[in-house]
């Protein structure tokens, strides 16, 4: 050793030369997980984010991530981890893989490719996973990939990203370190397509379908999972329909009673470059259904005079809703035997929904002069007497039970008598 020391004697620098190469074995050479360019994060497609990562270097004194994070800030908000990594430790240097386990607390999926391999696996944050990666072909290192597919929340937002991650090792000076000098990437997400929205027309009438008012609808897609219609009734109770035909149809509603606040909500499927989106509760624009106003609970009620007269009353409900044709007429028949083809237009009533008129009221003063002696019993009564009122605009739906738009009522009228006066002079 004295031997040694006296030729260093006066060569300072060699004494430093020899210094340094009896320390270089010592210091581990930087792994594979300290350097900043094995870490990537860039834009795969329309909706699909690209990383990736190092795992495990069985270089000299094996070192591994314990403790790997990616995390993402939302248009300058706060940040988040959105992946997590780590592996197991001092796995023997012939080992051609190596467990990783993989977890998320994003939205949208992870499709991570095991290593050096084609074979991928896909993480939700529902469950975390422990997966086997493959070797790289340099026989010494490990790394994952993954296609991280972004919610559709997040299309069109810029996204800046950052990496958190600790090592460990075999030797002293690599263990629980963090990776030094990691950058951050931001990126902007190209911009979603714009919602689709369901049409809903405005109500109509349909002569082969009486009672009801249609209101056709269609969404532009292809791809809708589920629809439904939904409408508060005029008590306030709300009513949720199922609609079968996913594409488009009618809605059919009882022409003669209010539907507030009606719309049709769909589900519908869009494609990205990777994976598909369903977009949930899209909605039509609202409406307050304008409804045909009936005459309900007419009364036939003769007067009793010598004219023999029959007054009519009828009631019209909701007066403080929308009516499909504001003005128009009620139609007034009279039927002397009940009999359906002795039914005659005797009179129109005006309708204006402006008045907000909740009684009408119509005297029948004709009613002798179309009787015939035959149609009375008993020499005076008339016990078939019978009358209808409908809305002019439900003419195509005729009269029958089907149109709720229309009321009828009988009535008996006594002490008719038919004498006339055959011939007269007068002075």
């Amino acid at each position: 050793m004295q031997h040694h020391l006296n030729i260093l004697r006066g060569r300072p620098w060699l004494l430093l030369l020899t210094l340094f190469a009896w320390l270089l074995p010592q210091q581990a050479a930087a792994s594979y997980e300290d350097e900043p360019a094995n870490y990537s994060v860039s834009l795969g497609g329309s909706n699909i984010v690209y990383i990736q990562a190092p795992v495990y270097d069985q270089t000299g004194a094996d070192t591994w991530v314990y403790d790997g994070n990616l995390r993402v800030s939302v248009e300058g908000g706060a940040t988040t981890d959105i992946l997590h990594w780590s592996t197991e430790e001092d796995i023997p240097d012939d080992r051609t893989w190596v467990n990783c386990s993989f977890s998320t607390t994003a939205d949208g999926f992870f499709d991570i490719t095991l290593g050096n391999s084609r074979n991928i696996e896909r993480l939700t944050k529902s469950k975390g996973r422990t997966l086997a990666l493959t070797r790289n072909s340099d026989g010494r290192t490990f790394e994952f990939s993954a296609e991280w597919v972004v919610p559709y929340n997040l299309l069109g937002k810029k996204l800046k990203f950052s990496w958190y991650v600790k090592r460990n090792g075999n030797s002293a000076t690599v263990r629980n370190r963090e990776v030094p000098g990691l950058k951050e990437v931001t990126i902007t997400m190209p911009e979603a397509a714009a919602k689709l929205a369901p049409i809903l027309s405005t109500p109509m009438l349909n002569p082969k379908n009486p009672g009801v008012l249609e209101l056709p609808w269609f969404l532009a897609s292809d791809s809708i999972t589920k629809a439904y219609y939904e409408y508060d009734d005029v008590f306030g109770k709300h009513h949720k329909e199922d609609i079968n035909n996913m594409n488009s149809g009618t809605i059919v509603l009882d022409a003669n009673v209010p539907h507030k606040d009606l719309r049709v909500v769909c589900n519908y499927k869009v494609r990205g470059d990777k994976g598909v989106y369903e977009i949930e509760g899209v909605s039509s624009s609202t409406q307050n259904v304008p409804l045909i106003h009936a005459p309900i609970g007419m009364i036939a009620r003769p007067l009793g005079d010598t004219k023999a007269k029959v007054e009519l009353t009828w009631s019209v409900p909701y007066p403080d809703d929308e009516d499909l044709m504001p003005t128009d007429f009620f139609v007034i028949q009279r039927s002397l035997t009940g009999k359906e083809e002795d039914f005659h237009t005797i009179a129109q009533e005006f309708y204006s929904k402006t008045t907000k008129k909740t009684t009408y009221t119509f005297i029948d003063s004709t009613l002798v002069e179309a009787i015939q002696a035959d149609m009375l019993k008993n020499g005076g009564t008339l016990d078939n007497l019978t009358y209808r009122v409908r809305r002019a605009i439900t003419k195509d739906w005729g009269w029958g039970a089907d149109n709720n738009c229309a009321t009828s009522t009988r009535c008996v009228v006594d002490n008719l008598h038919l004498q006339r006066v055959a011939d007269y002079t007068a002075k």
